[in-house]
């Protein structure tokens, strides 16, 4: 559950405290709450969310871009 948090983010419903939790959670997955951050409804903490995406952009500028984030189809298997 934990790994489909950037994603579950996306949902439309949650409640605030589920939302929190979720973004909690997110935190590991920093360049993919970047890529779908545009998507997300609503956000419990922009504080943390910040955080996660100030995160993300200095991962992508030290590491360059991950051969996921060029993938076009949005599905990615483990």
């Amino acid at each position: 559950m934990q790994r489909q948090s950037p994603r579950l983010l996306m949902l439309h419903g949650l409640k605030l405290e589920q939302r929190t939790q979720l973004e909690i959670n997110a935190r590991k997955y920093a360049l993919e709450v970047e890529r779908f951050y545009k998507l997300y409804p609503e956000i419990a903490d922009q504080a943390l969310i910040d955080a996660i995406r100030v995160e993300a952009r200095l991962r992508s500028a030290t590491e360059g871009q991950p051969a996921i984030h060029k993938r076009r189809d949005g599905i990615h298997y483990l």
